[in-house]
């Protein structure tokens, strides 16, 4: 977001966004834990539990990784942000 919004200023641009509500950073955490651990996204289940819990350094690692995620209007960034460039 801050580079979108810098592109948006220096092009005389205005910068329009919706975004939902992010996950928890909880769900966000133990997510990039487990897909990282197992080397693909589709974890789930008694899978996913036991990755975790076999794996406590990779659920400290997505705590600090999205903890430190970016902040949108004082909250952390969704996943997902659907931006508008205009003219006006």
């Amino acid at each position: 977001m801050r580079s979108l919004k810098m592109l948006a200023e220096r092009s005389g641009l205005k910068l329009r966004y919706e975004m939902r509500k992010p996950k928890s950073l909880w769900k966000r955490a133990t997510q990039h834990a487990a897909e990282r651990t197992a080397g693909r996204a589709d974890v789930k289940g008694v899978h996913k539990a036991a990755i975790l819990a076999s794996n406590p350094g990779a659920v400290a690692e997505g705590f600090r990784v999205h903890r430190a995620r970016e902040k949108v209007d004082g909250r952390r960034a969704a996943d997902e942000i659907l931006v508008r460039l205009s003219l006006s």
